[in-house]
């Protein structure tokens, strides 16, 4: 599949594809990348006071409840 091919999917030119993403690989990763961000997001806002490996765990855990699919 070419860029030309994704952006013509997705209804834009190839130029507005290369403005928001450098690569086939860079669009396809770029869900992952908001999720990898998301999760770090979530162990930095927990309590400062809060032990290591409980507030990595419970970040994980509100993590995995946004990700889950529905049921």
């Amino acid at each position: 599949v070419t860029v030309e091919a994704v952006a013509d999917a997705a209804g834009i030119s190839r130029r507005t594809f290369s403005n928001y993403f450098t690569s086939k690989e860079d669009a396809l990763l770029y869900g992952e990348e908001q999720q990898i961000r998301a999760l770090v997001r979530s162990v930095r806002d927990r309590p400062a006071e809060e032990p290591a490996w409980p507030a990595l765990r419970a970040a994980v855990a509100q993590f995995a409840e946004r990700v889950a699919p529905p049921e």
